[in-house]
């Protein structure tokens, strides 16, 4: 059971405007909110990640609150807390990766306007979020899997720029790969 579980799980229990009160809050509305906030949230990295600020605590803060009131073992919290700071600085480091799609497009009569509208359909942007902590093998894999899906989707063929020769996937260390329309790897550099 994650952390985020276990305080959700504790608070069914709890009348909730009590625990505002004990976590320190003068001002219940903002701490309700806070509360229910928290509550929207899948995980605690999302929950430090997102940030909350309302004017007594601070996401991080908020979280320590209520892990203490509900009497959840410290360790365990602040574990948690420290591996979604790591988890976020190892992100924060990262390059943007994504993957850009080959079609040998040569301009013709399109306007500037035309090439900057449809920019984005060459080019898959990949959340740095589902590669963070994989192994380069794990994610070589995911990209050829999106390779193989995009290619089935589109047909081989993006609107305006052409029939697909190739994907380039461009790495969060700079490296870039080569694929084949079948999402296999070709070469890298």
């Amino acid at each position: 059971m994650t952390l985020h579980d276990k305080i959700t799980a504790k608070l069914h229990d709890i009348d909730q405007k009590a625990l505002v009160s004990q976590m320190g809050y003068h001002n219940k509305t903002a701490g309700a909110k806070s509360l229910k906030k928290f509550l929207e949230t899948k995980s605690i990295h999302q929950w430090l990640k997102k940030g909350n600020f309302d004017n007594h605590h601070t996401s991080e803060t908020f979280l320590l609150a209520l892990c203490e009131i509900l009497d959840i073992d410290r360790e365990d919290y602040i574990q948690t807390i420290e591996q979604s700071k790591k988890r976020q600085d190892a992100i924060s480091c990262m390059q943007n990766p994504y993957i850009s799609i080959d079609t040998g497009f040569r301009r013709t009569t399109q306007s500037i306007i035309v090439l900057m509208a449809m920019g984005s359909k060459n080019r898959i942007a990949i959340d740095k979020e589902e590669i963070v902590f994989k192994s380069d093998d794990d994610i070589l894999k995911m990209i050829s899997q999106m390779i193989q899906k995009h290619y089935q989707t589109t047909q081989g063929k993006l609107d305006m720029w052409g029939e697909i020769q190739h994907y380039v996937y461009y790495h969060v260390d700079g490296k870039r790969y080569f694929f084949d329309t079948a999402g296999m790897l070709c070469d890298k550099d």
